[in-house]
């Protein structure tokens, strides 16, 4: 899709971990890539968390909501 392919590119130029979400971003998607790009739900659910952190600091409140979803998406991964 679209949003998908939005999203790898802005994930292939930015670090993850200031990357504020856009608006129309679904937290699976993310999800997914976040474990591709740091190979493990473990390790993608370090880099949600840093990710959420660093929303809150700028007071982005979408962004820490859509944070929220991927850390959600992600901890039911890790506990499969």
């Amino acid at each position: 899709t679209q949003a998908f392919m939005m999203l790898f590119k802005l994930i292939a130029n930015l670090n993850l971990r200031t990357y504020i979400p856009p608006m129309n971003d679904d937290p699976h998607e993310i999800s997914n890539q976040l474990i591709v790009q740091h190979g493990s739900a473990n390790a993608a659910l370090s880099a949600a968390a840093e990710g959420a952190v660093e929303a809150q600091k700028k007071k982005d409140m979408y962004g820490l909501s859509v944070w929220r979803d991927v850390k959600r998406v992600l901890r039911a991964q890790v506990d499969e």
